[in-house]
């Protein structure tokens, strides 16, 4: 179990850290498995304007309606049992700028197919998604030339080993992740490397922390916890959420053992030299969450001018082809002068001057609704930065004292430890402390000293 939540190779403390992170999740859309218009539908999510501020393609439209048009016919060109497309999203890492992440994934989708068959990717990294940029990939596996599958990337090892391919899709993939983002980063003149090892197969001591997805990340901006349940993965193993996280969300969950590993070293210290290592590590806590919270305000703001750029430039070409279409139907030549002479060619260039009317209006708009947006959002991420750094800091007093107990006088920690269960029990037992509330004689004061 611990292995399965090992693969970002770093401990993720709800979106803010600034290390390298990998993250690669690969599942495949098919005719016989899901409803008809899922492919379409995934690319209307990932391509979706207010999301995506790059696109890049291969052999596949670059606009939103002609995409899922086109992977409609695509799916119905199908057979009934067949595998329509594969979907790959990766986190990108964080320490590149907008240019470089598109060229990393140009760079992996071409690396992936040698473009030998149509592929598509979209960068999200504006809005909700600064802290976050990640990709989304959709491989067509059909070869340009001759129409037959050539990644197979969600066949089995007998049949990919029998097309000389490697044993596992997505190990493949996950390897292919790898190098070409750090190729990347050592161009970008960065020494942070990405890893697909888990923490154990690296060597790192360390407790890993558990995946926090895109929903679990919406959640915990909101400051909610989801209950936590038993589910399954993509490989149909049993995931017993409830016992990892303890039912709280996956976000406070990675904090705490962030928190712990941020500790641990504590407990090889002298006596006298305990006090001076933990003044040491709370320095430096807060010296990183100062960094974090400069590096996210950074990112919040590049990416606010990235939407602002998309926006702009949505508009303009919408604009162009706005334009275009009112001078056809603007009356020009003989047309124009037999509409003059009865009496419609004022009522259509009316008509035209409303309709840019109603566009200017309705473009203004667009604009002062993001103006707000991006407003809210930038108040959102001082609460968040506020409420996880407050949190971070809580966690490591505690974890410190913890230690500090156990370091001081372990004997006589271990003691109370069993002290208060063997008191717990007992009350359990007896049902004293529910008949002394019922009585009104039981008197509270204040929580016991621990």
């Amino acid at each position: 179990m611990t292995r399965r939540f090992a693969y970002d190779g770093v401990l993720l403390t709800g979106g803010i850290s600034g290390v390298a992170i990998f993250s690669l999740n690969h599942k495949s859309v098919g005719r016989a498995t899901h409803a008809a218009g899922t492919a379409s539908a995934h690319v209307q999510y990932i391509m979706r304007p207010r999301a995506a501020s790059e696109i890049v393609a291969h052999e596949v439209p670059d606009q939103v309606g002609p995409a899922m048009r086109w992977m409609d016919e695509q799916e119905e060109a199908s057979r009934k049992n067949a595998r329509v497309i594969d979907k790959v999203m990766v986190a990108l890492p964080r320490e590149l700028d907008a240019v470089q992440r598109a060229e990393l994934i140009r760079e992996f989708g071409e690396a992936v197919t040698g473009n030998r068959t149509p592929w598509v990717a979209a960068m999200h990294d504006m809005g909700k998604d600064a802290q976050n940029p990640h990709a989304h990939f959709i491989f067509r596996d059909r070869d340009l030339e001759t129409g037959k599958r050539v990644l197979k990337l969600s066949d089995n090892k007998r049949d990919r080993e029998k097309a000389g391919l490697e044993p596992n899709g997505t190990d493949w993939l996950r390897q292919v992740w790898e190098l070409t983002a750090n190729r990347a980063l050592e161009r970008a003149g960065h020494d942070l490397r990405i890893d697909r090892r888990s923490l154990e197969d690296q060597g790192i001591d360390r407790e890993p922390g558990v995946h926090v997805g895109p929903k679990a990340n919406e959640l915990e901006r909101e400051d909610k916890v989801p209950q936590s349940q038993v589910r399954q993965d993509e490989n149909g193993r049993e995931i017993r959420w409830p016992e990892i996280d303890g039912g709280k969300s996956r976000a406070t969950h990675n904090r705490e053992i962030a928190a712990r590993n941020q500790v641990a070293f504590l407990g090889r210290a002298a006596n006298d030299d305990f006090k001076r290592d933990v003044g040491k590590a709370w320095d430096a806590l807060k010296r990183r969450q100062e960094t974090e919270r400069q590096r996210a305000v950074k990112r919040q703001e590049e990416a606010r001018h990235r939407e602002r750029s998309v926006l702009e430039r949505r508009q303009t070409a919408r604009q162009a082809s706005e334009f275009a279409a009112d001078e056809r139907r603007r009356p020009k030549g003989l047309r124009g002068m037999v509409l003059r002479l009865i009496g419609r060619k004022a009522k259509i260039e009316a008509e035209i001057a409303e309709g840019q009317r109603r566009r200017a209006d309705r473009d203004q708009r667009e604009w002062e609704r993001l103006e707000t947006r991006q407003a809210e959002q930038q108040q959102g991420l001082e609460r968040n930065l506020d409420r996880i750094f407050k949190q971070e800091r809580l966690l490591f007093r505690a974890e410190a004292k913890t230690i500090h107990d156990r370091h001081a006088s372990p004997t006589s920690y271990e003691q109370r430890l069993v002290q208060r269960a063997a008191s717990r029990q007992r009350d359990e037992e007896s049902g004293r402390g529910d008949d002394e509330r019922s009585r009104g004689t039981f008197k509270n004061n204040g929580p016991k000293q621990r």
